[in-house]
C-alpha cells in the first residue's frame, strides 16, 4: 500500500479558509521532508520507539539543542502508551508497602514521582485533569489506618498535591457514586490523582519534539544496527513501511526505547544479549458513562479493579491475562464479575454493556522499578531504557539523556528544560477555552469541551482552517469532520486506525461508533492522501481487522447493528 503525505495540500473551498495565519504558524515539516532529513544528516541522538519513553527522550534531546531523530515502527503511542490505565499517580499502593517495610528509599522515589505528576498541570494542562478516587469503607476499624495512609500521601506530595484527601459519610458517598454498593457501606475516603488522554499526550510529545527540531517518523522499521565506525558513528538501516524504501540513518548515540520489545532491538545490536524484559498483559473494558459519572472507585488490595469516568464513558480495569493484544472473553468476564461486587445488586451489568475492550503489553524488568530507569549501555553505543511508566516518563528521559551525554561525550547547547516546556496545544490554554470556542465558532458545548481537552489552543487552528467541516461524525459523540483533515495535515496520521484509535479515541470507547464513522473517515483521508478506491477499500478492511483483533469487536462487544455491519465486512474480506 502506497500513501503519500503531501507537503502543501490546501483545503477545498467548501471546508477551509485559504492559508490562515494560524495554519502557517502550526505547520510542521511533512513526513516526506522528515524522511529526507533522516538520510541527509548525522544525528547526535537516534531514538527507536515512539511511545511515552521514546517521545520523551526525543523531546529532551531536541530541547537541549542536540540533533535528534525518532523512528517508530507503527504509529506514535500505538503500543502500551495508548493502552494504559489513564491515570498519572504517585503509587498509593507503594506507600503502603514502603511503610510496612520502612523503606525510606521507596518513600523518596514516591516523593520524586509526585513532583513529576504535578508538572503535567504546567506542561499539558489541556490533556490532564484531577479525578476523585473514592475508596469505600465497609468496616469502621479500617477507617483510621486508611485515613492516616491518605494523609501521609498528601504530606509526601507536599505543595504538589492536587487536593486534600477527605472523608465522606455513607450518604455523601451514595450521592457522589450512586451505583456503588451501600449494604455494608460506612463511608468512603477520597484522594485525588490526575487523569490523562494517553495517546494524545504521547502525540503532543512527538509534535513538540518536532517543533524543537527533532526529525520524527512513524511507520519506519529499524532492520539493522551496524557497529560504530572509527569516528563512533552508527549506521542504522530502516525501511519506510509505506513506500518499502530503505533509509540509512547515522547517529552518534542510539537509544532503545521500544517498550515491551526492547530485547528485539538489543538482539540487533548483539546476538549475545540476554533478555531483560518479560512482557506482561493487562485488560481494560469500557462501559456506558452512567456506571461512573463523576468519580473513580478503587481499593487498596492487590488485584482489585478500579472504575472511573473517561471520555464520557466508564473505564474499568485492570486484569492480568495471557500475552497478546486480543482481549479474551475470560478476562472481560473477570473484570465484570469484580466490578459487580462493587455496585448495587439491583444494577444490571452484563456483557451487552461492554462497548470496547483492549489489552496492553508492559515490560516487566528484573529488580525494582523506580523513578530512575533501568539504563543499560552496550559496547556498541546502544543505550536501552526499560522501566518506568507514564507518571515518571519525563524524569526517565532526563536521566537517560544525562547518561548519554556523559558516556558518549555529547555536546548539548543547554540544560534539560522539559520540566517547564509547554507541550503542543498547552501554550496560553485556560479553562475558559471551551466558552471562547463556543462564542467564536457557534459550537455545541460538548464539541467545544472535547476540542479544548484534545487539542488545547490548537483548536482555534483546527476550526478556522476547516471552517466548513464542523459537522459531527457521529450523532452521539463530539468528534467533527475537521479533526480528520487536521490529523492528516498536522498530526502525521496515515491510516484510518491512526485517526479512529489515537487521534480521536473513538475505537477505545465505542467500537460500534468507530465502525459507523469509518466510511466517512476513509473518504476524507482518501481525498487528503490521494488514495485510490482500492487503497480506501484496503483501509476499511484493515480497520475492521484492528477493531476485531485489538478492540474486542464481534467477540466481547456485541450489538445487532454491529453484527450486521461486521457480516457485510466479512463478505468483502472473503471476496478479496
Amino acid at each position: 500500500m502506497f500513501v503519500k503525505l503531501y507537503c502543501g495540500l490546501s483545503c477545498s473551498p467548501s471546508c477551509s479558509r485559504s492559508q490562515s495565519q494560524g495554519q502557517a504558524e502550526l505547520r510542521l515539516p511533512c513526513r516526506t521532508e522528515q524522511l529526507k532529513a533522516l538520510s541527509d544528516n548525522i544525528f547526535d541522538v537516534l531514538v527507536i520507539g515512539g511511545g511515552a519513553t521514546g517521545c520523551g527522550c526525543a523531546l529532551d534531546a531536541a530541547s537541549r539543542g542536540l540533533k535528534t531523530a525518532l523512528l517508530e515502527v507503527s504509529d506514535f503511542s500505538s503500543g502500551s502508551s495508548s493502552k494504559s490505565s489513564k491515570l498519572l499517580h504517585g503509587g498509593l499502593h507503594n506507600l503502603q508497602s514502603a511503610l510496612r517495610t520502612l523503606d525510606t528509599k521507596q518513600l523518596l522515589r514516591m516523593y520524586d514521582v509526585l513532583q513529576e505528576r504535578a508538572l503535567f498541570l504546567k506542561t499539558a494542562p489541556h490533556l490532564v485533569k484531577p479525578v476523585a478516587m473514592v475508596m469505600p469503607i465497609e468496616e469502621y476499624r479500617d477507617l483510621p489506618g486508611q485515613w492516616l495512609l491518605l494523609k501521609l500521601y498528601d504530606l509526601l506530595a507536599g505543595g504538589s498535591k492536587l487536593k486534600a484527601s477527605h472523608f465522606l459519610s455513607a450518604k455523601q458517598t451514595h450521592f457522589a457514586c450512586p451505583m456503588l454498593r451501600t449494604d455494608n457501606l460506612k463511608g468512603s475516603l477520597v484522594s485525588y490523582e490526575l487523569q490523562m488522554d494517553d495517546a494524545r499526550l504521547c502525540l503532543a510529545l512527538a509534535l513538540t519534539a518536532a517543533r524543537q527540531g527533532a526529525r520524527v517518523a512513524n511507520y519506519v522499521q529499524v532492520q539493522q544496527l551496524s557497529p560504530p565506525d572509527m569516528t563512533g558513528i552508527r549506521l542504522v538501516i530502516a525501511k519506510d513501511l509505506l513506500t518499502q524504501q530503505q533509509l540509512a540513518v547515522r547517529a552518534t548515540c542510539v537509544i532503545n526505547a521500544a517498550g515491551a520489545f526492547v530485547d528485539n532491538v538489543r538482539l540487533m545490536d548483539s546476538k549475545q544479549s540476554v533478555a531483560i524484559a518479560r512482557p506482561t498483559a493487562g485488560t481494560h473494558i469500557v462501559l456506558p458513562g452512567y456506571f461512573a459519572r463523576s468519580c473513580a472507585v478503587h481499593g487498596l488490595q492487590p488485584g482489585e479493579v478500579f472504575a472511573m469516568p473517561w471520555q464520557g464513558h466508564t473505564l474499568v480495569g485492570c486484569s492480568d491475562g495471557a500475552l497478546g493484544l486480543e482481549p479474551m472473553q475470560t478476562e472481560v468476564d473477570e473484570l465484570l464479575d469484580k466490578f459487580r461486587q462493587k455496585i448495587r445488586p439491583d444494577v444490571v451489568l452484563s456483557k451487552k454493556h461492554v462497548l470496547s475492550a483492549w489489552k496492553g503489553l508492559w515490560p516487566c524488568v528484573a529488580g525494582p522499578v523506580s523513578r530512575r530507569p533501568l539504563l543499560l549501555a552496550s559496547e556498541r553505543r546502544l543505550l536501552t531504557i526499560a522501566s518506568g511508566d507514564w507518571t515518571n516518563y519525563r524524569a526517565m528521559a532526563e536521566d537517560t539523556l544525562d547518561g548519554a551525554i556523559k558516556m558518549l561525550r555529547l555536546h548539548p547547547q543547554s540544560e534539560c528544560c522539559t520540566h517547564r516546556l509547554p507541550l503542543e496545544g498547552a501554550r496560553h490554554w485556560t479553562k475558559e477555552l471551551p466558552l471562547q470556542l463556543m462564542r467564536s465558532f457557534d459550537l455545541p458545548a460538548d464539541v467545544a469541551h472535547h476540542l479544548s481537552e484534545s487539542y488545547g489552543t490548537n483548536a482555534f487552528t483546527l476550526l478556522s482552517a476547516f471552517d466548513g467541516c464542523h459537522g459531527r461524525l457521529h450523532d452521539q459523540l463530539p468528534h467533527i469532520e475537521a479533526e480528520v483533515h487536521y490529523a492528516v495535515l498536522f498530526e502525521y496520521a496515515l491510516t484510518a486506525v491512526d485517526v479512529l484509535a489515537r487521534r480521536m479515541r473513538v475505537a477505545f470507547v465505542d467500537v460500534e461508533a468507530a465502525m459507523q464513522m469509518l466510511p466517512r473517515v476513509v473518504q476524507i483521508m482518501g481525498w487528503r492522501l490521494n488514495w485510490s478506491p482500492a487503497v480506501q477499500e484496503d483501509q476499511m478492511l484493515r480497520t475492521v481487522r484492528f477493531l476485531q483483533a485489538e478492540m474486542g469487536m464481534g467477540t466481547v462487544t456485541l450489538s445487532d447493528s454491529m453484527t450486521i455491519a461486521q457480516a457485510e465486512m466479512d463478505k468483502r474480506i472473503a471476496a478479496k
